[in-house]
């Protein structure tokens, strides 16, 4: 796969917006988390953003069960929380749907049926 790169000199809302994905490669305690946080805050201004954040620094040593476990108790936590906080008419099926929907393998992130 190429690296592409952002020739339009886009901001990375602008990138997010156009369905584009980026990566941030900075050394350690150099400011990565915060900078995110910091984005992440301007994005939920909107209720149309949803940012989810996660780390897996500490997964090393898991097996793919516990890895999917934790994706799948990051990203529904957070995804209810901001469902919430947006007052989205549609939280409690997708809560209902959450709860017996698991991740358990890459396929698993794109159900058949979709979301209620």
């Amino acid at each position: 796969m190429e690296n592409v790169t952002n020739t339009d000199k886009e901001d990375m809302k602008t990138m997010v917006d156009h369905g584009r994905y980026f990566s941030l490669f900075a050394p350690r305690q150099s400011g990565k988390t915060t900078f995110f946080m910091t984005f992440s805050m301007e994005l939920e201004k909107d209720p149309e953003y949803i940012f989810i954040l996660m780390s897996f620094e500490n997964c090393t040593k898991y097996d793919s069960q516990k890895i999917y476990a934790y994706i799948q108790e990051e990203i529904y936590a957070q995804l209810l929380q901001r469902l919430e906080e947006i007052k989205c008419h549609q939280l409690e099926a997708v809560s209902n749907f959450l709860k017996e929907y698991k991740l358990t393998d890459c396929a698993s992130f794109f159900p058949d049926d979709g979301i209620p």
